[in-house]
C-alpha cells in the first residue's frame, strides 16, 4: 500500500503517462509483494500441522476439459468484438 499510495502522490503532484506507467508499476509491484509475504507466512504456519508432500494427486481430465472449451469460446467472443470493432471504424462516419 506505501508503494500505492506513493505513486498516487506523485501521480497528483506530476500527471502524464510516464508518470501513470509509474503509479500501474508501483502497484502491481505492491500486490506481488503482498501475494508473496501471504504465501511464506501461509507456509511457515502450516508447515508443523500439515505436509502437502505426503497428499496423493488425483488427476481430473474433466474441469481441465471444461475450462479449456470455455477458454476457447470466451477467446472467440473477444476475437468477434475486436473484428466487429475493426469493421466499425472503417466505416464512414
Amino acid at each position: 500500500p506505501v508503494l500505492a499510495l506513493a505513486g498516487a502522490g506523485l501521480y497528483l503532484a506530476r500527471p502524464g503517462t510516464a508518470t501513470a506507467v509509474l503509479l500501474i508499476t508501483f502497484q502491481a509491484a505492491s500486490l506481488l509483494l503482498n501475494a508473496i509475504t501471504r504465501q511464506v507466512v501461509q507456509v511457515r504456519e502450516i508447515a508443523p500441522a500439515f505436509d502437502p508432500g505426503s497428499v496423493t494427486v488425483n488427476l481430473q481430465l474433466s474441469p481441465v476439459i471444461l475450462f479449456l472449451a470455455t477458454l476457447v469460446v470466451g477467446l472467440g467472443v473477444v476475437a468477434w468484438l475486436l473484428a466487429t470493432f475493426v469493421r466499425a471504424a472503417r466505416l464512414p462516419a
